[in-house]
């Protein structure tokens, strides 16, 4: 079999829509471990890969980038002579570049390969004759947290006065688009209630835009709820998120990362197609009203309502809550 030296994998933008794609690049790199990899994605999920001992270079791509500084870059990924090249961004860029072994942007996917994630596999089906063990199984090989990583949340979750039995609930009331956010009341409903019936300790996580909705939440709870607003990177949530009994959020880049990590997932979805973007791990559930419109998949609610957040009930999510926590 010819020999895989240097693979490019050309991934997407936004951190959610990349962790969709890190079951591929685990595929990749089990059946290749000797490959020098090769990571282009935007600019904000950089982070996911810089440090990853698999990964030998990261390139940030920008897509509003000029046209003559995406010409270089092609230019200089041609010079690489690639063995594979996979182009999740289904664009023309990965087919330009020299390689023995690519996928195509003109590949169709099967209407019944709805998932994200599982359309990004499919992709792998035109590299059938170079993968020859099916290793889609074995993930959770990108994103593994540091000790660095670790110790930053142990000695957070001391100074917030959680002891080592202490079962840790973390909520992420945020998210990029406003037609994604659960009620910031509803989710102060749901932290009392799951308190006083399972004594768990609430972490609030976000970035800066979620400090806000955090701090509401916080005082409205009127407990002991530790806030990470914007103290946190990716690596160090998903060592926050290992030390969890369960995540609670919205529609959001939270919400694929546990279902990566494989830590129990409750998902309150509004207009988005959970089909599509759902919690997918054996871990999981979902929520969403039953309202007839959704998923509508637009920017903005034609009602001006987004009555199918609003249908969603602190006693719908209490419900999922109590499923994946159990008493113990």
């Amino acid at each position: 079999m010819y020999e895989i030296r240097k693979i490019l994998f050309v991934t997407l933008t936004n951190i959610g829509d990349v962790i969709l794609t890190l079951p591929v690049l685990d595929t990749l790199r089990v059946n290749f471990p000797e490959a020098e990899i090769t990571v282009i994605c935007g600019p904000r999920p950089v982070e996911i890969f810089e440090n990853d001992s698999a990964v030998k270079r990261v390139i940030a791509y920008d897509k509003h980038a000029p046209l003559y500084l995406k010409w270089r870059l092609l230019r200089l990924m041609r010079q690489e002579k690639f063995d594979v090249v996979v182009d999740l961004r289904n664009s023309f860029f990965g087919w330009l570049v020299r390689a023995r072994y690519k996928t195509s942007p003109l590949a169709g996917i099967p209407a019944r390969v709805a998932h994200m994630r599982d359309r990004h596999l499919y992709k792998l089906k035109s590299l059938a004759d170079i993968l020859p063990r099916d290793r889609t199984q074995l993930m959770e090989r990108s994103l593994e947290p540091y000790q660095a990583d670790r110790l930053y949340i142990e000695e957070f979750l001391a100074k917030a006065g959680v002891k080592h039995l202490d079962r840790v609930v973390v909520v992420s009331a945020g998210a990029r688009s406003i037609i994604k956010r659960w009620p910031k009341e509803k989710f102060a409903a749901l932290i009392r209630q799951l308190t006083q019936e399972f004594a768990v300790k609430v972490i609030l996580i976000g970035d800066r835009d979620d400090a806000a909705v955090n701090q509401d939440i916080s005082r409205s709870v009127g407990l002991a709820v530790a806030d990470l607003s914007a103290q946190t990177t990716l690596l160090q949530v998903a060592a926050l998120l290992r030390r969890s009994a369960l995540l609670i959020t919205n529609d959001s880049a939270n919400s694929h990362l546990a279902s990566y990590l494989g830590v129990p997932v409750v998902t309150v979805f509004g207009p988005t197609d959970d089909v599509k973007y759902g919690p997918w791990s054996n871990q999981s559930r979902l929520v969403k009203s039953g309202i007839g419109c959704r998923p509508c998949r637009k920017a903005v609610c034609r009602f001006n309502t987004l009555a199918c957040l609003q249908a969603v009930e602190v006693e719908d999510v209490v419900r999922a809550s109590r499923d994946l926590l159990k008493k113990p």
